[in-house]
């Protein structure tokens, strides 16, 4: 077209606005008749904008924005104008994307435009952090054994949870839960059949995004498992015979038909093909036999498995009352071994793969290039033979590779001063001798009390005073415990010497605050063993696997150490972590440091959930990357007993941790709640770590952290009052030291005090030898408490032919109160004691291995002792019990009944 005629147009289109603005006038510019036959009415070319509704997702979610509604555009631009920085791809199309990594308000403008015209429209999206369900009430394990006929489940739901149902696959029943807006939920009245139920919980969140918690329940009305059954040794390689002893718990019953209890294969609890019985379960003390006291009520039984295929063998636990019931099962795991050529070969190719499409050392990239080297490197692994899935996580900062072999490796990218990387070396854990397992008792064995507010527990022998609120809002031992293995890396801005020193250093309360394990000392073994701790603090590296926080031990992955937590490592409880270090400089850019040499093992939230049980109320203070990026890691150590949690919300800077750790603590040692000493750290330092950068000159990270917590928000560090005085609740609560300290429901012909369970110490039964046990309790005695109450016996086999001898076994109590002054409550010894036959004790080969066939006690003894001048004072109540001469002749005392009044 020529200029000229441009020209015309636009005079043309000048002309017909003016005469529509005059009103009238000639008409010299309207068009003829027998123009109007061939000309069509002018198009309307306005523009109209529509962004699409505001919406709500899950964290990492793919977003993607919706234009379609907008009319008449030409040319689209989205642009963000509010929220966590993101990357948004295709801005210059209808419907761009984005993936959410951060939680937050987003607000992102678009502008719709042709030749005549252009408009604007905004939308919000909302991103919240993804809510999980999980079962904690009547167990947060993978089965249960019951012998009531209607069920109470109840558990953790996320705060953006909408409904909550609960299926029993085996009535083919539907239950609604309720939900008390705290993150918790409840289902009442659920109905079982014999045998297997299987329930599944779903958990539905206001996005319509569900996820799912599973419990098996055995309900066996004629029997009453008090534990779960338990293999010493749970694992072996295939053609080598393992020799392991399986207990279990029974409650008393004396319908139980001689050699009834039974260990069996091959059976599902609904098949009708005959079991296997691989060997009889006996009580009767005999050690050799895998048993270790006659008549506590633990059948155990010593049995030799060998395979000669890698797998899963499940038995159960059979017991003949006239009629046959069945344990929920168990099982035992037979594995390919990890050969030093595997293991080389698995780390070469993940080493390969790095190598080949990750750039040198010193490299400088953006964000861009970052997500096309993890692509390539994840598209190799799918494509490689060796590998059997792999996949990035939902924060993009891992990949992990699961192996044929069995072998689960990570590749983490891991950010300069934060808490989200690693390195070290340590020396091999020693393996555990064969002896019995301690049977894990199950919290729940009755129907739950409609009265009863209690969501999660049933416990008895709590204080019985009006500050029994303040025992369940109270951790529950002042031992404290700390755990830093990178404290050479974090260097001064380690917790261990903020958060942890708070502890240290307290006066009131007086912690009973261990020195902190550090750096090479730190192994994974640390993480089995936190059930005696009423405070744990961890400083250490974190990030995500999939979508669940995962914890850096710090500990090298070489090969002899892959093969001892092989199970662990099938099981992925355990991943080997190759890490590259990124270097975040100004501008956006990344750039890589190196490739760490090391390995080490990365723990999940199912390590936590297998090996960690009875949590004393513990506040769990999880100071690295990501730890409440999810609940999962949460929800595990919650599900495990622990009334608080504490964690950072995605990639946290290590002096923003470091100073939000000192003033948490600082706040709680004052007396403050959890909630109220996180809320004053937030307020102190900024909602996040990215507004403590901004006030501290540093520019947006895209990544903002906060410091948030999970569980009860009213948990203080000061205990009042004393708690699980019956031993309903297995050891919990008690701070224990050395020997033999186990709960029983019976001994011989010896039977609770109250309730179900008597706790017994001893200097070492059956297959354990030691030389003293000791358990405490520390607590702050209430105002309105007068005495002390106190239930024992203690039982021997040195009387009568060793009275009078140096074999002078000693049991003592002593309540000792702030001041360190001592006041002796019991005192009891071989020779200064009266003894009396116990009825049973003589059967099958006496009560306790070794000795002789006879066995004594002193007879339950009642103690109530004047504690009315202590209130307010902070007190330490202990037991022990001590061989004098040699450990063959064994020395015990049973407690119970132990509260205030």
């Amino acid at each position: 077209m020529s200029r000229k005629i441009i020209h015309l147009l636009c005079f043309s289109a000048l002309l017909i606005l003016a005469g529509c603005d005059s009103g009238g006038g000639s008409n010299s510019a309207l068009p003829s008749s027998s123009d109007s036959q061939t000309s069509q009415p002018p198009t309307n070319t306005l523009v109209s904008a529509d962004a699409g509704k505001n919406v709500t997702v899950n964290k990492f979610s793919k977003v993607v924005l919706d234009g379609v509604g907008s009319s008449n555009g030409k040319a689209y631009s989205w642009t963000q104008l509010e929220g966590p920085t993101v990357n948004l791809v295709g801005t210059d199309t209808v419907s761009p994307s984005f993936t959410a990594t951060s939680t937050g308000s987003y607000k992102f403008n678009l502008a719709v435009s042709n030749a005549t015209s252009s408009e604007s429209a905004q939308v919000l999206v909302t991103v919240q952090d993804i809510s999980t369900v999980s079962i904690s009430l009547p167990s947060s394990g993978n089965s249960i054994s019951v012998n009531q006929k209607d069920l109470v489940v109840a558990g953790y739901a996320g705060s953006n949870m909408a409904t909550v149902t609960l299926r029993n696959k085996a009535t083919n029943t539907v239950h609604v839960g309720v939900l008390d807006g705290q993150g918790n939920f409840r289902i009442e009245s659920i109905f079982l059949n014999t045998g297997d139920n299987a329930l599944e919980v779903t958990g539905t969140d206001n996005t319509g995004a569900e996820t799912k918690d599973s419990l098996l329940v055995v309900y066996t009305p004629s029997v009453n498992f008090l534990s779960l059954p338990a293999f010493s040794v749970e694992s072996g390689i295939i053609n080598e015979s393992i020799e392991t002893i399986v207990s279990i718990a029974i409650q008393d019953n004396d319908n139980i038909l001689t050699d009834g209890v039974e260990l069996v294969e091959g059976i599902t609890g609904s098949s009708d093909a005959p079991p296997q019985v691989i060997t009889i379960l006996r009580d009767n003390g005999n050690v050799d036999s895998g048993d270790d006291i006659a008549g506590d009520g633990v059948f155990s039984g010593k049995v030799t498995i060998e395979k000669a295929s890698a797998g899963i063998s499940n038995y159960r636990v059979s017991v003949n009352t006239g009629s046959i019931e069945y344990s929920p099962p168990l099982s035992f795991y037979v594995l390919n071994p990890f050969s030093d050529l595997v293991i080389e070969q698995t780390e070469k190719l993940a080493v390969d793969t790095i190598s080949e499409y990750f750039p040198a050392e010193g490299t400088t990239f953006n964000t861009v290039d970052f997500d096309n080297y993890k692509n390539n490197m994840l598209a190799e692994f799918l494509n490689l033979e060796e590998v059997v899935s792999a996949r990035l996580s939902s924060d993009g900062n891992s990949i992990s590779i699961e192996f044929i072999s069995g072998l689960f490796h990570t590749i983490d990218f891991v950010y300069q001063d934060t808490k989200s990387g690693v390195a070290s070396k340590y020396d091999l854990p020693n393996k555990p001798a064969l002896s019995q397992p301690v049977p894990i008792y199950q919290k729940v064995r009755k129907k739950v009390p409609e009265q009863s507010n209690a969501l999660f527990s049933v416990t008895s022998s709590v204080v019985e005073t009006s500050d029994q609120v303040d025992s369940v809002n109270s951790i529950g031992s002042y031992r404290t415990l700390a755990l830093s293995p990178f404290k050479w890396q974090f260097g001064s801005l380690d917790d261990v010497e903020g958060a942890y020193e708070k502890l240290q250093n307290s006066e009131g309360p007086a912690f009973l605050a261990t020195a902190p394990l550090l750096d090479y000392d730190v192994t994974v073994e640390h993480f089995k063993n936190l059930s005696q701790y009423g405070v744990v603090v961890i400083s250490s590296h974190g990030g995500l696997e999939g979508s669940d926080p995962v914890i850096y031990t710090g500990e090298e992955a070489t090969p002899e150490k892959q093969k001892i937590y092989q199970n662990d490592i099938m099981a992925k409880r355990l991943m080997i972590s190759h890490r590259i270090s990124i270097i975040v400089k100004e501008g956006g850019f990344l750039f890589f440091d190196s490739l760490e040499k090391e390995k080490v093992f990365k723990i999940a939230p199912s390590f936590i959930t297998k090996y960690n049980h009875d949590l004393p109320n513990t506040l769990v203070y999880m100071s690295i990357c990501s730890g409440l990026e999810t609940d999962s890691l949460a929800n595990a150590f919650l599900a495990a007993g622990a009334g608080g949690f504490i964690g950072y919300t995605d990639t946290v800077w290590s002096g923003y941790a470091y100073q939000s750790g000192n003033i948490l603590f600082e706040e709680m040692i004052k007396g403050k709640t959890l909630e109220d000493a996180v809320s004053k750290a937030k307020s102190q330092l900024g909602v996040n770590d990215t507004v403590w950068k901004q006030n501290n000159g540093g520019k947006d990270d895209g990544s903002p952290a906060a410091m948030v917590f999970r569980g009860n928000g009213d948990l203080i560090l000061e205990r009042t009052g004393l708690q699980n005085g019956g031993f309903e609740d297995n050891l919990k609560f008690w701070d224990r030291n050395g020997g033999d300290i186990r709960i029983l429901s019976r001994l011989s012909s010896l039977t609770p005090q109250e309730s179900d369970y008597f706790g017994i110490l001893s200097s070492g039964l059956g297959s354990v030898s030691d030389s003293e046990a000791i358990i405490s309790q520390q607590f702050k005695v209430p105002e309105d408490v007068n005495s002390l109450k106190l239930s024992y016996n203690v039982v021997s086999e040195e009387p009568l032919e060793f009275v009078n001898t140096q074999y002078d076994d000693k049991f003592r109590t002593v309540l000792i109160d702030q001041e360190g002054n001592e006041s002796v409550l019991a005192y009891e010894t071989v020779n200064g004691s009266t003894w009396t036959g116990i009825t049973g004790s003589q059967s099958d080969g006496g009560m306790f291995d070794g000795g002789d066939h006879t066995a004594f006690h002193t007879g339950w003894k009642h103690i109530t002792h004047d504690i009315s001048s202590l209130r307010g004072q902070t007190v330490s109540l202990k037991f022990r019990v001590w061989d004098v001469g040699d450990s063959v002749y064994d020395t015990a005392a049973l407690l119970d009944n132990i509260h205030l009044q």
